[in-house]
C-alpha cells in the first residue's frame, strides 16, 4: 500500500491509501491526477488536502494565505 494524492489544477484534492494497481486501474479516474506521496522520508513534505503541487520538482508545499 502506498499514500496517493488527487491533484488538479495542482491542488490537492484528495489523499488516500491505495496500491499502485488500483490507481492505476482507473477507478478513481484518470491515473495521471494521482502523485504518490511518502510520509517517512526526511524533509520531504507529504501531501495534505489543499497543498500545492509543483510537477517540476514533483513537491508539495503547503497553500499560503494572503
Amino acid at each position: 500500500m502506498a499514500y496517493f494524492a488527487q491533484v488538479k489544477n495542482n491542488i490537492v484534492r484528495n489523499v488516500i491509501v491505495a496500491d499502485q494497481e488500483f490507481i492505476n486501474g482507473g477507478s478513481l479516474g484518470d491515473p495521471v491526477h494521482w502523485v504518490e506521496t511518502f510520509i517517512d522520508i526526511p524533509d520531504t513534505k507529504y501531501a495534505g488536502t489543499g497543498d500545492i503541487y509543483d510537477p517540476d520538482t514533483n513537491t508539495f508545499s503547503t497553500t499560503q494565505v494572503s
